[in-house]
């Protein structure tokens, strides 16, 4: 009987143990898997807020990029209007010469003013030249001028400076000059005695300059040309 007891207590004693070994393991495994888990929790949070902060990054750079986009746009529209008109004011649609007649006018009449005033005179546009090897018409046309030396100096300047864009002026060229240097005395001047009339304005000292200057304008080649020759 004692004997029973002993080898009982003894199993108990054994299963006591190993229950306690089974739950230390649970408790472990369960430790473990709780831990790893969390941990796995911990990377997928963490993952996700960086996700939604780079998504957010990502949406500002794209908001920001359409504005930049949309005032480029902006820009890009207005200067491209700028330059339309640029062109067509340099290279206008049609001959427009009364327009530009009235810029040379201007021109001359800016100069009396001045220490070396000029003048116009005979301004005579001939017919306009089609050339099918250009995309562009031509308008030849001729005039007078008389001024003394400083004075034609600046109006070949102002000839050389025109078709800038900036200035948005018509695109002259010079093809051909014919010039008479004339030195007047002032008695000369005084009483009328020149071989040709010249302003009283310039001064008896002047190297007058009497020219003929032949000189080309240029327009768009209507579109009916610009198809025929392509």
């Amino acid at each position: 009987m004692a004997n029973n007891q002993l080898i009982t207590k003894r199993k108990l004693k054994n299963s006591l143990v190993q229950y306690s070994l089974i739950i230390a393991l649970i408790l472990v495994a369960g430790g473990y898997l709780g831990f790893t888990q969390y941990t796995e929790y911990q990377s997928t949070r963490i993952a996700f807020e960086t996700g939604k902060e780079t998504l957010d990054q990502l949406k500002s750079s794209a908001d920001k990029a359409k504005v930049d986009y949309i005032n480029l746009k902006k820009e890009f529209d207005q200067s491209n209007l700028g330059i339309n008109d640029a062109i067509e004011q340099i290279l206008p649609p049609e001959e427009d010469f009364t327009i530009l007649a009235r810029a040379l006018d201007d021109y001359f009449l800016n100069t009396k003013p001045t220490n070396h005033p000029m003048f116009l005179s005979d301004l005579k546009f001939n017919n306009p030249r089609i050339d099918n090897k250009l995309d562009y018409t031509i308008l030849p046309f001729t005039m007078n001028i008389s001024g003394d030396e400083e004075g034609f100096k600046e109006f070949l300047k102002y000839i050389n400076t025109t078709g800038d864009i900036n200035q948005k002026t018509r695109l002259l060229k010079i093809t051909n000059i014919g010039i008479s240097f004339q030195k007047q005395p002032s008695n000369d001047l005084m009483s009328g005695n020149t071989s040709s009339p010249l302003p009283n304005s310039l001064t008896s000292n002047s190297n007058l300059i009497t020219a003929n200057v032949q000189l080309e304008a240029y327009f768009q080649k209507p579109l009916a040309d610009n198809l025929n020759t392509k």
